[in-house]
């Protein structure tokens, strides 16, 4: 029994609960960093053999403020959303939603053919059709013998 009492001397388990409560608050924290450096627009990207599609959630932009520029693997997307006018007499309760200028660039696992890419707005939507560059298509290569 002596063994046991210089075994736990000194160790409480109320240390190990406020080390895990500091760790997990740590944690949090990260994953609260994290969700909020992803990034506006939230996009969508799904990758094909033929190239990629990506949608952007860019509600309340005119078309006509959207820029999308395509060079090698990179799509930069950028818009700007003016704040609204209060009248008079009007002041600001509580805001959550963005205004200003944003852009932000994707980077895609190939070259885009820039000449066919093409790009529709629709119900706050962006939806981009980024087609693969022929060079970076697989191409059969015929086998000879002799």
């Amino acid at each position: 029994m002596v063994w046991m009492n210089t075994l736990w001397k000194g160790w409480s388990p109320w240390d190990d609960l406020g080390s895990l409560q500091a760790e997990l608050r740590e944690l949090a924290e990260g994953v609260q960093r994290t969700a909020a450096d992803r990034g506006f627009p939230e996009v969508e990207t799904k990758i094909t053999d033929e190239g990629a599609r990506v949608r952007a959630l860019l509600p309340g932009f005119e078309p006509e403020t959207i820029d999308v520029e395509v060079v090698g693997d990179r799509v930069r997307l950028s818009a700007e959303r003016p704040e609204p006018e209060s009248r008079e007499g009007e002041r600001l309760h509580a805001r959550e939603r963005a205004f200003g200028r944003f852009e932000r660039t994707l980077r895609l696992p190939f070259e885009v053919c820039v000449e066919h890419v093409r790009a529709n707005y629709q119900r706050g939507v962006l939806d981009l059709e980024l087609p693969k560059s022929p060079a970076e298509k697989p191409r059969r290569i015929p086998v000879t013998t002799g």
